[in-house]
């Protein structure tokens, strides 16, 4: 019998918590189209050790300016 390994997304992770900004449900993204999440979320992830300081870095590097209400795609994460 094979194993399979589920391999999680960095988005799949910050969606494990719910947004505290416009109380976006876990599992949900914050916004549907595209779909993306807001910046307050992923610092939220990574306070709560869902995300590495390189993944949030990353995340950090795609966007011009940076406010809580900022939202990120997940395609650029």
């Amino acid at each position: 019998m094979e194993t399979v390994t589920e391999t999680s997304t960095p988005a799949a992770e910050v969606r494990r918590v719910r947004c505290t900004l416009c109380w976006a449900p876990a599992g949900h993204p914050c916004q549907r189209s595209p779909r993306a999440d807001h910046l307050q979320r992923w610092i939220d992830a990574y306070r709560d050790g869902l995300l590495s300081k390189a993944e949030l870095g990353e995340v950090f590097g795609q966007v011009v300016v940076i406010t809580r209400w900022q939202t990120v795609a997940e395609r650029a994460a």
